[in-house]
């Protein structure tokens, strides 16, 4: 019997190095890169070929939780956040599980969705008062195979353990360490944050080749990082200070599962909402840049709390 649709109960993701737990949604697309073949005397095209590196994209987005989803994707904690990654060479592959309709993703396998050496090119996360954190980790692939042979597959190996409740992200479970921004950081509360790793890439391909190689990183690494908080005290600083480039933060972003840590920030803009009814907010927006794996002076790290 056909199938008559595909929901989300039969779906599931993983790395080669473990299940991505928590997922709340899988979007993939690709394009390939089309160029027209002209001739003189003829006002059509001759033919359409493909030329060069079709552009396959994987956007996951899961759940903040104490499993380490982080190292799945190619991250890992402390000072080495970054050290894999940051590697030209490594690249992860990804697995999408499809099983039997109307049922949950417990047993047999109908099809596999294969991505082939995955990069990871944006990490992001969002948390806010009230709301369950979210990651959102988006990929660029080399290739991708929709895949009905699913001998030797069975999602039974590869279910999550351990998974933890998540947590909300309430006003006292979320804190930033910061000086020198005009208001005192030690009363104001947080609503909400956002932040994001940006890594831009560049495919490599060889002569005589459709596919990249290698996805080598464009230089520096971007990172970004907005947060809502609502205003107590100000403090002694003057914009023009900001504005010379001696302010410099390290960021410590404390959550309900995970610690972020992001050395040598700059603070790009301030934004005060005042009027009658709501409290005073403040609207912050950081940026900073990571070179190389041994830059210690601009860093990202992930540690647990």
């Amino acid at each position: 019997m056909p199938r008559k649709r595909i929901i989300y109960n039969t779906l599931g993701a993983a790395s080669n190095r473990g299940t991505i737990a928590g997922v709340q949604s899988m979007n993939y697309d690709f394009n390939l890169p089309y160029q027209n073949v002209n001739e003189y005397g003829n006002l059509g095209v001759k033919n359409q070929i493909v030329n060069g590196q079709p552009n396959i994209n994987l956007n996951l987005q899961y759940l903040l939780n104490n499993i380490d989803n982080e190292f799945k994707i190619g991250l890992s904690t402390g000072n080495g956040t970054l050290s894999g990654i940051l590697n030209d060479n490594f690249s992860l592959n990804f697995t999408g599980f499809i099983g039997k309709e109307g049922m949950d993703l417990s047993g047999d396998i109908d099809g596999l969705l294969l991505f082939k050496s995955g990069y990871l090119t944006n990490y992001a996360v969002r948390g806010g008062v009230g709301e369950l954190a979210t990651v959102q980790a988006q990929f660029v692939c080399n290739d991708l195979n929709f895949n009905t042979n699913t001998a030797g597959f069975s999602y039974e190996q590869i279910i999550p353990t351990g998974f933890s409740q998540p947590q909300t992200c309430e006003s006292d479970s979320l804190s930033l360490n910061l000086t020198g921004l005009g208001m005192s950081t030690g009363d104001f509360k947080i609503q909400n944050f956002d932040l994001s790793l940006n890594i831009n890439r560049q495919p490599e391909v060889f002569f005589g080749e459709n596919l990249a190689r290698y996805m080598y990183i464009t230089y520096p690494i971007e990172i970004n990082m907005n947060s809502e908080v609502i205003l107590g005290d100000i403090e002694m600083d003057t914009v023009n200070q900001m504005a010379s480039g001696l302010t410099s933060i390290n960021v410590i972003l404390t959550t309900p599962l995970k610690k972020y840590e992001i050395g040598n920030c700059k603070l790009v803009s301030e934004n005060f909402n005042s009027s009658i009814g709501p409290n005073k907010t403040a609207a912050l927006s950081f940026k900073s840049v990571v070179g190389g794996v041994n830059d210690n002076l601009n860093y990202f790290r992930i540690n647990p709390v």
